[in-house]
């Protein structure tokens, strides 16, 4: 590891820039291990200069983004690969987001985020755009505060129905089960006919900036939208859009 570093170093001080990727393994049921292998494999046929930081449990790539935070220039890319879940964790880590360059390879079941800015997701054409970049565009990164603690998001972040969906998808032996028939997106929809059956709904009071406020009956869920898709390919806010610097507020 010494040498690594040491190298690394070197190569920094001649103005090389370099490339860190941080990987769920676990991710589609394993699948992220997979491709990782692929993907490194160009890496060393191509011989780039990369560091590689596999997750060993949830929130570790949290802890590996904000590790990595004080290391990374703005000539550096950080790449993911993982699901939507990895990349929140990797964004939520990051000390100064506006500084870095990030690129993505999707292996999730649900892959919203890459669905919701157009990237690729066949393995060879994501890893070009990282390594050979035509475009870098500049998205917006949603806040959320509770509890006393923070959390960002890519996506989207709400309360109720959809977010009750998403939570027990996250730990759902379901989820693992189909993934391996490449059947992931099912996860969502197969518990969601069961919320439907047993969901309660509530009343909700909703301030926004400029001392706006709207009260609400009967509430399914709202939601703090970023981009157009969520839960595993459902667009619910076909006019969401990362980068004009709003955040859709979406009620049902």
């Amino acid at each position: 590891l010494s040498i690594i570093t040491a190298a690394v170093k070197i190569l920094k001080e001649e103005g090389y820039a370099l490339y860190y990727f941080i990987i769920n393994p676990k991710s589609r049921s394993d699948l992220g291990a997979k491709i990782w292998s692929q993907v490194e494999q160009e890496l060393q046929k191509r011989r780039v200069v990369y560091q590689a930081f596999l997750t060993k449990y949830r929130g570790h790539a949290k802890k590996l983004a904000r590790m990595l935070s004080d290391t990374l220039t703005q000539e550096d890319i950080l790449a993911a690969i993982g699901g939507d879940g990895t990349l929140n964790e990797i964004v939520s880590g990051l000390t100064h987001p506006e500084q870095i360059t990030l690129g993505y390879i999707p292996t999730g079941s649900g892959n919203d985020f890459a669905r919701g800015v157009g990237l690729a997701k066949d393995v060879p054409t994501a890893l070009q755009a990282i390594l050979k970049p035509q475009v870098i565009r500049k998205i917006d990164i949603g806040v959320c505060h509770a509890s006393g603690r923070e959390r960002r998001f890519v996506i989207s972040s709400g309360i109720g129905f959809d977010a009750g969906i998403c939570h027990e998808a996250l730990a759902s032996p379901i989820k693992d089960f189909l993934n391996r028939f490449g059947l992931g997106k099912l996860t969502y929809a197969s518990i969601a006919l069961r919320h439907l059956l047993f969901f309660k709904r509530f009343d909700l009071r909703l301030s926004m900036d400029g001392g706006r406020s709207a009260s609400f009956c009967n509430v399914w869920f709202a939601a703090a939208m970023n981009l157009k898709y969520e839960g595993g390919g459902f667009k619910f806010c076909p006019s969401a859009n990362s980068a004009d610097g709003f955040l859709d507020l979406m009620v049902v």
